[in-house]
């Protein structure tokens, strides 16, 4: 009998092998946020929502108006006030944090209301706009 053996194998310096790829350049964008880590994700795999999960150091909270920018179609995002296509869901968190005990963090869910293709399509258009957004010095 031969036992099979699964080794992780790392995608990059921050996720491993279980990360769906739909989700990376997003992640990549959001996490040069500072103060700002994604925690998890997961692109819907064509049944469901693709959602990420983030968390933000509360010293560092103006820097989620980086993210609300990025989704909002002013910005060349792909949701505006009549048509919330991505959102941004927060819940607040004063437990103690990886951070340190005097910290806090508060949670945060973006969430597509499409699945498959088009969520992927904007996710990455959201990963641009971060990327444009920082590069102008936000």
């Amino acid at each position: 009998m031969t036992i099979k053996r699964y080794t992780k194998q790392l995608v990059s310096n921050e996720y491993d092998a279980f990360m769906d790829k739909q989700c990376l350049n997003i992640c990549n964008a959001i996490n040069l946020i500072k103060g700002i880590k994604t925690t998890e994700s997961c692109c819907g795999h064509n049944r469901n929502r693709f959602r990420i999960w983030l968390t933000c150091d509360i010293n560092y909270i103006r820097n989620i108006n980086i993210i609300s920018k990025a989704l909002n179609r002013r910005y060349g995002g792909p949701s505006n006030n009549d048509n919330n296509e991505w959102v941004c869901s927060v819940y607040f968190s004063d437990r103690n944090s990886c951070l340190g005990k005097n910290h806090k963090i508060i949670v945060f869910c973006i969430e597509s209301f499409y699945k498959g293709r088009k969520a992927y399509w904007e996710a990455n258009k959201i990963a641009k706009n971060i990327k444009d957004i920082l590069k102008r010095g936000y």
